[in-house]
């Protein structure tokens, strides 16, 4: 039975559904050093039902600062980071070994080109990924994970 549920586990969180979701966030990022270090936050963030509702209704006037005025929208986030850790790494190099993505020397990531088919993954999960990557191009990487509450990867 254990064998039944892996099985599941596996097909439902699978790089292939999941890697679409890193192209958008980066490309509204824009070009920081050790933008890598945010891939961890893209699925725990886009996956989780609080955070996607927040983000596919955020506007212009919407910020990280808004975002983490309910603590419910980042009630376990070190949890789900530790969660995902191994999927996004999956998820991150299939993108860049197809040639999505491209990793710089100094960790910094960019987007060559768009995802090669019809994505798998939820409409609304694309757009919480791009609206995430614009809530955080103001900021630098330490300052994100502050304000997040995450203390360590």
């Amino acid at each position: 039975m254990s064998s039944a549920i892996q099985s599941f586990g596996v097909l439902h969180n699978n790089p292939f559904i999941f890697g679409p979701l890193f192209p958008p966030f980066y490309e509204s990022l824009g070009e920081k050093p050790k933008s890598i270090l945010l891939s961890y936050l893209i699925l725990p963030l886009v996956l989780y039902p609080e955070s996607n509702t927040f983000l596919v209704r955020a506007r212009s006037t919407s910020s990280v600062r808004t975002m983490v005025k309910k603590r419910d929208r980042l009630y376990g986030l070190d949890e789900r980071i530790a969660e995902f850790r191994k999927l996004t790494n999956t998820s991150v190099q299939y993108a860049i070994e197809i040639g999505v993505l491209r990793l710089a020397d100094d960790l910094s990531v960019y987007v060559n080109c768009s995802w090669p088919a019809d994505p798998l993954c939820p409409a609304d999960a694309l757009k919480a990924a791009n609206r995430l990557g614009i809530l955080f191009a103001p900021f630098d990487i330490p300052t994100i994970y502050r304000m997040l509450g995450v203390k360590r990867l």
